[in-house]
């Protein structure tokens, strides 16, 4: 019996033989709280299988896509040679933005594919620091949305910084003070300039995984 959002017992005194309430002892049930994620999962705008391309033959370029995709089974990452429309040592954000986003249309417009993705690397000044650091961008296109993405910014030494400034382009630059051959298609200038704690190929990944962004979540609607 409930009163006033209390169970009650009804019970008969031997003496008087008229019905006295008693609060019931209510012991708390369990439940069961469901554990909701921070951020809402999607249903997502990609499904499998999914063919990608990528607007490079930088093995290193394949690579890291491929990774930012591991969550995509049965997807195909294939290398596309294609023009970035950029000059061939991006400077400043805009024009690096730009080489990434062409690669990326230029993609689609070269094969049948689902989704493709343009990755550009470039220089630019930072705005409140010294020095010229080294950027990365990506975009990821599917003909509709375009999604971006960068990289981490790592500071040129001013000995490489000088040279670049003097219309050298990076790759070749890091070569020569490494004393390597293509760099650009190994560790790169990420790994030289981190000690090796990330790689261009890692680098690379996050760039990818934020333009993805508005393909795997509802959050960008």
């Amino acid at each position: 019996m409930l009163y006033s959002g209390v169970a009650l017992d009804s019970r008969v005194t031997p003496d008087s033989c008229t019905m006295v309430r008693f609060p019931a002892t209510v012991w708390p049930r369990e439940r069961v709280v469901p554990v909701r994620s921070a951020i809402p999962k999607s249903a997502g705008r990609l499904s499998t299988p999914m063919r990608v391309g990528v607007g490079s033959t930088n093995p290193v370029k394949r690579d890291a896509t491929e990774s930012a995709l591991t969550e995509f089974p049965d997807t195909v990452v294939e290398s596309v040679a294609v023009e970035s429309d950029v000059s061939e040592q991006p400077v400043g954000e805009r024009e690096t933005v730009e080489g990434a986003a062409n690669r990326a249309r230029n993609v689609l417009a070269a094969g049948d594919y689902d989704l493709g993705v343009g990755l550009e690397g470039g220089v630019a000044e930072v705005e409140g620091t010294d020095g010229l650091f080294l950027i990365m961008w990506a975009a990821a296109t599917d003909g509709e949305r375009v999604g971006r993405g960068a990289g981490p910014r790592l500071r040129l030494p001013a000995s490489i910084a000088s040279r670049v400034r003097d219309g050298e382009e990076l790759g070749p630059v890091m070569d020569d003070v490494l004393d390597m051959e293509n760099v650009a298609e190994k560790e790169g200038a990420a790994g030289a300039l981190t000690g090796h704690v990330i790689d261009r190929e890692s680098a690379l990944r996050q760039a990818v995984a934020g333009a993805l962004g508005p393909f795997v979540t509802d959050l960008y609607e």
